[in-house]
């Protein structure tokens, strides 16, 4: 009766197993401020930086991303870079930066690949390796239709949080005109580990082209959360999935 449980339990453990590799994994990356551990700076000149919570499906490529500030000068703009585990400063034409301008009436988003340069160029100089400005690599703008599924900025009880969300499909399928054999395009995903560099800017003033693209990104103060590694976990379905095949795989050695 006992082996006879176990193999229902496994058959249905086998089961969602499968149903959660067609849907992928979701996997969550959380920070809250002051967070012990971890390969990370901080630097809140530009609002202190909260919590922040990234998700990211590797079936759908759906990304998340949603930071809050508090302080006195909360920022008005944002921008990040994220990879599956180093800091991402530095590596160039291989990852998207995506820049969110709440200076004006309604918040915007535009995406660039990014030029690996530790500054705010990306938008403006496609290869910060190169002398010179170069033809940046412009991958969709805030006006671009099919990329994003939502974008909002809210301030609540003196919490500033950005909030984004987007198909992360249309960026990881650009073909970047400075990637290598060395650092292939990637543009915007994680796994189990995330890098992050994220900026905030006060005193934010931005332009765009017709096609949503910036012009101008001029800014007062700006602060930063940069790390490497930090861990991420699978969302509950997806660890049960995760287990069910470790049980699965058990069982075959077992019988074998």
């Amino acid at each position: 009766m006992k082996l006879k449980a176990l193999a229902i339990a496994i058959a249905a453990l086998a089961g969602s197993a499968a149903s959660a590799s067609a849907s992928g994994t979701t996997w969550t990356w959380n920070f809250t401020k002051n967070q012990p551990g971890g390969n990370y700076g901080v630097n809140n000149v530009a609002g202190t930086f909260e919590s922040v919570t990234s998700t990211y499906n590797t079936s759908t490529q759906r990304f998340t991303w949603s930071s809050s500030f508090s302080g006195a000068s909360l920022p008005n703009g944002i921008f990040m870079v994220v990879n599956d585990g180093p800091n991402p400063k530095g590596i160039a034409g291989q990852l998207a930066i995506f820049y969110i301008d709440a200076s004006g009436a309604s918040p915007r988003v535009s995406a660039y690949g990014y030029n690996g340069q530790n500054a705010t160029t990306s938008w403006q100089d496609g290869n910060g390796v190169a002398s010179g400005i170069q033809t940046p690599d412009r991958i969709r703008g805030f006006n671009t239709s099919g990329w994003i599924n939502s974008l909002s900025v809210t301030t609540v009880g003196g919490i500033r949080t950005f909030a984004l969300d987007i198909n992360g499909a249309a960026i990881n399928s650009f073909t970047s005109q400075y990637a290598s054999i060395n650092n292939p395009w990637e543009g915007v995903q994680f796994g189990q580990k995330i890098g992050v560099w994220f900026h905030s800017f006060t005193g934010l003033s931005t332009a765009y082209d017709a096609n949503g693209y910036l012009t101008q990104w001029n800014f007062s103060q700006e602060g930063w959360l940069d790390g490497s590694n930090f861990t991420a976990v699978p969302a509950p379905t997806s660890a049960a999935a995760l287990a069910a095949a470790g049980l699965l795989a058990l069982r075959r050695r077992r019988a074998a």
